[in-house]
């Protein structure tokens, strides 16, 4: 029995150049810019000045995420490279009345960026609180006082002079003067009368005095009202009366 032949490898010979298809070195490797996304809030959201919202924005890569940014009308306000990307943000007074867009930046290990589609958010108008004061007019004619009520003299009448801060409407009225209704169309000193009801007027033209209590109600078109109180005494003078 003849024994098995030696398995043997034949070499040609070592090649003096490397062949043309066999790679030498690394090739270029494909590395895509990340895709960004703020996930929340979600489009519409209204806020209120100093009401506080937490975004979260999402950022994907072929290799790795660096950071992502938080955009207010494109400019930065926050910045997070540890996911979730979470952010807090508290519109101001500055915001109020207006929309604002709310955006991230992504960028990844190699430096490109991408920013995501914007998420429009609306603050709301900050309501005017309302203030109102008795205040003499500019000009004090005879017979006003400090507070600003301008006695007619002698007519059973007077002009309550009231300083207000906004728009709105103000109602002067009590259980012995008629109820009247002045607008403001602004920041203003607006002028309101103040008779007595036909009840009291009576009494008034026989005792030639009455002391009246006088509730002015402002209300702003903002929303919100206020309320002032003033005492007046109306005089009421009869020339054929002797004194």
């Amino acid at each position: 029995m003849m024994a098995p032949a030696a398995a043997t490898v034949i070499v040609s010979g070592r090649l003096a150049n490397p062949q043309a298809t066999v790679p030498t070195g690394v090739g270029a490797v494909a590395d895509t810019a990340p895709t960004a996304a703020l996930i929340d809030p979600a489009p519409g959201l209204t806020l209120k000045v100093g009401q506080s919202i937490a975004p979260l924005a999402r950022g994907l890569d072929d290799f790795a995420v660096k950071s992502a940014q938080l955009l207010v009308d494109g400019t930065p306000v926050a910045s997070s490279a540890v996911p979730p990307y979470a952010f807090s943000w508290t519109p101001s007074s500055a915001y109020a009345g207006t929309t604002v867009s709310l955006s991230t930046v992504v960028t990844d290990s190699s430096g490109q960026s991408t920013t995501s589609a914007p998420v429009p958010v609306s603050v709301s108008r900050e309501p005017v609180v309302p203030v109102i004061t008795t205040a003499p007019p500019a000009t004090l004619p005879a017979g006003a006082s400090a507070a600003g009520v301008v006695k007619l003299k002698g007519k059973g009448t007077a002009t309550l002079s009231v300083a207000v801060n906004t728009v709105g409407t103000l109602t002067v009225s009590g259980p012995k003067v008629v109820t009247r209704t002045v607008a403001s169309t602004g920041a203003s000193t607006v002028t309101l009368p103040v008779k007595a009801t036909k009840k009291f007027r009576k009494k008034l033209a026989r005792k030639g005095k009455l002391t009246v209590d006088v509730q002015v109600t402002f209300t702003a078109a903002s929303g919100g009202t206020v309320t002032t109180t003033q005492e007046i005494v109306l005089v009421e003078k009869h020339p054929h009366k002797k004194k």
